[in-house]
């Protein structure tokens, strides 16, 4: 259907040039404009590939759902005689079947006269530009939420960026592994967790038993760290996350078992699917000095705790650690398993980003970069048994605010394994050029508009008087919106389409000369790079540029073209037919006596376009017949 109406088309393009521009004004408004029906369309319902992925046939099929005609694309021809009006086709809708367009009042007059026009949504524009009121943008980046007090400690790591674009923690599944949550089930700012059914599974492995609710208050707050939404007051990066609760500290005494008791829990966390897990503990004395480790053996595979980590991490966990709080001690170092090489190793910085003093230094017994980032553990906003909030300091709270970052970069970027979650982490630090064994790669910050794949391998190949653009994208399984500009001879860029489907963009040309095209991707507030730009050189016959000094013969040619030129040099040839396609293309350079040679034997009889660009950009073209 498409390939008939090209001719025709471009007839009918040669004669709106002298009469319609292709400069939309900025301020005219946004329709949403909806057709009649989709007949003569060239899709079909029993050949979905042409228009859906394999993924989402699949989709379709087991769950018994089938392809009807709202699945198929809006008509081409349709869309097209919408853009012959001159407006500017932003978007095409396959479910409310119509276009989204930015249309001035003659040019919707021109589409609502079409055959196929149904009506306006709502007989408005979705978007005005004009009579605007002064009010604040939806996406700025003034904070949505009241984080009160704690607002620094997310701050510090670009957290409320992360929840703007919307990510919160929502499907991702986080353990805690600590000394017990002391009335975390009655505090206010944990609420919502147990309100909406977040808390999956809670177990004391040191009195066996699943209340977790009634022994010491550390990992309560350890919890309202990542977990809190009191706004106003306390909010956690994570506070949409699911978590398990597991008691695997005795605050009453120092010993081995509570290695044992840390395996157990990773196990079940395992068993369950957990993707991240908050340690804020560390082993290296114990009440029987007999079990003290030693600093060599800090080496992330020696001591039980840390084995049983490195067992973790090879199922795919994401393990975050705290450093530990002996910097101002005789051991200095991180305790264990944030010794481990596969662990998140956090260390403790205060409000101006100077290594707290009480926070454990590295690297570990085998020289490995310890910790592996830092973020605020002085003065850090944590929730009481009492229900208010108040600070405390220590790695153990540090600990969270990354776990619970990680868990929304996770969230972010799901087809990241956790090793590449922890790369990203470190690679996001603010040392992340020069660790060291203080503050390792520093404090990571999350940056909008940073993260986004560019579109890749645009094309741009010219049929007739379109030009159709493909290009690929990364990551295809993102809702992603693409945004294609467009440039007329030296003018600068425009967005001529905004559209989810990568598979073919078609613009049409109204008037000869050089268009160069780019693509961009975005989604939510991110925005990625442009891709690279493509060139394409449309003539219409009649209007081709002057000749200048260069001649060619013999008109008409069988088998050969002569070309002269007054001096030596280096030309880019095309040859054009007469629907505007280049069907040849070398590099000719013009010799000493002046003259050059091109073979047109394998060209089909008709008249062609010759077009000769020079090193400094001068142009000669000329119509030439083969036969």
């Amino acid at each position: 259907m498409w390939k008939k109406i090209a001719k025709p088309l471009f007839r009918i393009i040669l004669i709106m040039v002298i009469s319609a521009s292709v400069v939309h004004a900025q301020n005219d408004p946004w329709y949403l404009i909806l057709f009649t029906d989709k007949q003569g369309t060239p899709y079909h319902v029993d050949q979905p590939s042409a228009f859906l992925t394999e993924r989402a046939i699949e989709r379709r099929s087991r769950q018994n759902i089938p392809i009807v005609e709202t699945d198929l694309p809006v008509n081409p021809a349709y869309v097209e005689a919408v853009r012959l009006t001159g407006a500017q086709v932003l978007h095409t809708t396959k479910w409310f079947n119509g276009v989204i367009v930015q249309a001035s009042d003659s040019q919707l007059e021109q589409i609502q006269a079409m055959p196929f026009f149904k009506g306006i949504e709502r007989n408005l524009p979705v978007s005005q530009p004009n009579g605007r009121k002064a009010t604040k943008s939806k996406f700025s980046t003034e904070q949505t939420i009241d984080y009160g007090n704690s607002a620094r400690q997310l701050e510090m790591l670009g957290v409320p960026n992360l929840h703007q674009l919307g990510f919160s923690g929502e499907g991702m599944l986080i353990g805690v592994f600590d000394a017990g949550f002391s009335r975390a089930n009655e505090v206010a700012y944990l609420q919502h967790l147990f309100a909406n059914g977040k808390i999956l599974d809670t177990y004391d492995f040191i009195s066996r038993h699943s209340n977790v609710y009634d022994d010491h208050r550390h990992g309560l707050q350890v919890l309202s760290v990542m977990a809190s939404y009191g706004e106003g007051q306390l909010v956690g990066p994570a506070y949409n996350a699911h978590y398990v609760l597991y008691r695997t500290e005795d605050d009453t005494r120092e010993s081995p078992y509570e290695e044992v008791t840390w395996l157990l829990a990773a196990e079940r966390a395992d068993s369950l699917g957990v993707d991240v897990i908050n340690t804020s503990l560390g082993y290296y004395d114990f009440d029987n000095a007999a079990y003290n480790y030693t600093y060599e053996q800090m080496d992330g595979k020696t001591t039980l705790i840390s084995r049983a980590a490195r067992m973790a991490a090879r199922t795919g966990i994401l393990l975050v650690v705290s450093a530990g709080n002996e910097g101002n001690n005789n051991w200095k170092h991180i305790t264990a398993p944030a010794d481990v090489d596969s662990v998140l190793t956090v260390g403790a910085i205060t409000s101006t980003g100077d290594r707290a003093t009480f926070s454990s230094v590295g690297p570990n017994a085998i020289g490995q970069i310890k910790p592996d980032v830092v973020a605020l553990g002085s003065g850090v906003r944590v929730g009481s048994v009492t229900g208010s909030v108040t600070t405390s300091n220590g790695t153990s709270f540090a600990s969270p605010l990354i776990a619970s970052f990680a868990s929304l970069l996770w969230q972010l970027f799901p087809e990241k394994t956790a090793q590449e979650i922890a790369d990203f982490v470190r690679n996001l630090g603010n040392q992340a050029e020069n660790p060291d064994f203080e503050l390792g790669y520093g404090l990571p910050f999350f940056k909008v508009n940073e993260f986004l794949a560019s579109p890749e391998n645009l094309t741009a190949e010219l049929d007739g008087n379109y030009v159709q653009l493909r290009w690929d994208f990364p990551h295809a399984d993102e809702e992603i919106t693409f945004i294609v500009e467009r440039a007329y001879e030296e003018q600068d860029f425009e967005v001529i389409a905004m559209t989810t489907d990568n598979e073919l963009i078609s613009d049409t040309l109204t008037q000869g000369g050089s268009y160069r095209y780019r693509v961009k991707a975005t989604s939510g507030q991110l925005y990625s790079e442009y891709s690279s730009v493509q060139v394409v050189q449309f003539f219409i016959l009649g209007k081709e540029p002057n000749v200048g000094a260069i001649h060619f013969w013999p008109n008409p040619a069988q088998d050969k073209l002569t070309i002269e030129s007054p001096g030596r040099g280096s030309w880019e040839l095309n040859i054009f037919n007469s629907m505007g396609s280049c069907v040849q293309k070398t590099a000719l350079t013009i010799l000493a006596d002046g003259r050059a040679e091109v073979s047109v034997k394998n060209l089909p009889n008709g008249l062609y376009l010759l077009q000769l660009i020079g090193s400094r950009g001068e142009l000669t073209v000329q119509k030439f017949i083969k036969h």
